[in-house]
């Protein structure tokens, strides 16, 4: 049992530092390999730990998972660009992989309070890269700091914040917390993609001041007193208030887009959806080959939009694998929802819906904090003792 327990609190640290990684490292090119050595790291701690307890938790649907990265493996044969194709595969697969070694942790000794805690780490971490940035270069309009790119900025702090909002302990502090830390990214990024994570968000805090103001009566008084407050400082300070949100490189470039004077971007993205057309058009059913549309299209990138990338890449059969994961995470959270055992399915559809949105505007597939929050989605909606098969020794 000694060594059980030491097994455990070293594959907490772990995971901890593979969390970290993933959301403060992955653009570091020196660093981006560490995600990966500590997967192997935490595999070898499940190893450790079936051979001391002769027991080892495995989900059940972690098999539904790999379908999609073994087939996008097996595109390898007929793709024409294989530097880019490997690469691909290995990304693929290194995020597949650690996702899943997270997924089987987390039901064999790793705590949810280890995310948490890295989740705050890493948008900590995040948010004084970005003050540093402010300090050094005071008249950019948008920032990154240590990720170097403004829109995986605010996608990273808008997960971390989701992350934030599952905590079952001192619930309401930790969705202060999160929703201070995207209102920063939402003025240092000057990102267009936090926008998705807002409009959800309204319908998700109306969701859960329901559930809170019904609790008792203290928490009603504590929701009033908020909202009070906040209606009397927009009256008081409306026009200042106004000015405040004017000067947001956020508003700025929404504005820009309403009125038809975008930047460049929007019609380079546009142009990448048709060029994905045409090349999905090309081989519809079973793709192009992983990667290809970065080699096959004339921007020699990938195309900034996940469903496009997927279709030209996968054809139907990996768009239809994919996408099927999501049904899967669905029929878990209705499933569960009938039993009355899923305490978070708001949260779930808020990831569920909030990806969906952000694949119109990113390539999601290979990256490694979208297989972790698919994983979070189904670990949220499931059940330890139905949904796990224990591997006995």
């Amino acid at each position: 049992m000694a060594v059980n327990k030491i097994v455990n609190k070293i594959m907490n640290i772990v995971v901890l530092l593979y969390l970290i990684s993933v959301f403060v490292l992955s653009s570091q090119p020196k660093y981006s390999i560490s995600s990966f050595i500590l997967t192997i790291l935490l595999l070898i701690l499940l190893f450790i730990r079936y051979m001391v307890c002769k027991k080892l938790y495995l989900p059940k649907l972690s098999v539904f998972l790999i379908i999609f990265p073994l087939y996008g493996l097996i595109t390898v044969i007929w793709v024409k660009d294989y530097d880019i194709a490997i690469r691909n595969v290995f990304m693929l697969s290194s995020a597949v992989v650690g996702a899943i070694a997270f997924w089987i942790s987390l039901y064999n000794g790793v705590k949810a309070r280890t995310i948490h805690i890295a989740a705050l780490i890493s948008a900590i971490i995040i948010i004084i890269s970005v003050l540093i940035e402010v300090q050094t270069n005071p008249y950019s309009m948008r920032y990154s700091g240590i990720l170097l790119n403004p829109n995986i900025f605010a996608l990273n702090i808008s997960i971390i914040a989701i992350m934030l909002f599952s905590s079952r302990k001192k619930t309401l502090l930790f969705h202060v917390i999160g929703i201070v830390f995207v209102i920063f990214a939402t003025i240092f990024s000057g990102s267009r993609k936090i926008a998705f994570f807002w409009l959800l968000f309204i319908i998700y805090i109306y969701k859960y001041t329901k559930k809170f103001m019904s609790n008792n009566f203290f928490n009603r008084f504590i929701f009033y007193i908020i909202i009070g407050g906040l209606i009397t400082v927009i009256f008081f300070y409306s026009n200042t208030l106004l000015d405040i949100i004017n000067t947001l490189e956020f508003v700025n470039r929404f504005q820009q887009f309403f009125a038809g004077n975008d930047d460049s971007s929007g019609n380079v993205r546009i142009a990448m959806i048709k060029e994905g057309i045409y090349l999905w058009a090309q081989a519809p059913f079973f793709g192009n080959g992983i990667g290809q549309f970065s080699a096959l299209s004339s921007f020699g990138t990938y195309s900034h939009n996940n469903y496009i990338e997927i279709l030209c890449n996968f054809g139907i059969i990996g768009f239809c694998l994919y996408y099927g994961i999501y049904i899967l995470i669905i029929n878990q959270l209705i499933r569960r929802r009938k039993l009355g055992l899923c305490l978070d399915r708001n949260l779930v559809w808020f990831v569920i819906i909030l990806f969906l949105l952000w694949d119109t505007a990113m390539v999601s597939v290979i990256e490694k904090k979208t297989w972790i929050l698919f994983i979070y989605a189904l670990y949220i909606c499931s059940d330890q003792k139905q949904d796990t098969l224990a591997l006995s020794k």
